[in-house]
């Protein structure tokens, strides 16, 4: 909660003094240049490189899987962090997708494989 909120502050009175260009201090620094980031790139980076790993980990479901959704979640908190979504946020969601949907056909391959639900044609298509 600011200061100014607070019940009972009483603000004090700025004296001005001479300040060197040189001794800014890191808040003053920060409002001055608006393209400090924040980290807010390095979360977008995350989400595709999560995303990939995902992708090439579709053999191991279970892994692919929270891989592939750490990187759509990355994502969403580069979406959140900065205001809207960089390029590479897009890429890390569309490959997260990719990689949760792949390990889920996966699955469920292996699930149908193991029942004897699939027909002969596909078994000698994959081989």
């Amino acid at each position: 909660m600011p200061y100014q909120q607070l019940k009972g502050y009483v603000p004090e009175e700025k004296v001005e003094e001479d300040v060197d260009d040189h001794t800014m201090e890191p808040e003053a620094e920060e409002e001055s240049n608006p393209n400090i980031t924040h980290g807010t790139r390095l979360w977008s980076i995350l989400s595709v490189i999560f995303s990939a790993v995902g992708v090439i980990l579709v053999f191991i479901p279970a892994v692919g899987i929270f891989f592939g959704l750490a990187g759509i979640g990355f994502a969403i908190v580069s979406r959140k962090k900065n205001g809207y979504f960089y390029n590479t946020d897009v890429v890390g969601i569309v490959i997260g997708a990719i990689a949760v949907a792949s390990c889920g056909f996966f699955i469920i391959y292996n699930a149908m494989n193991a029942a004897g639900a699939i027909p002969s044609i596909f078994r000698e298509l994959i081989k």
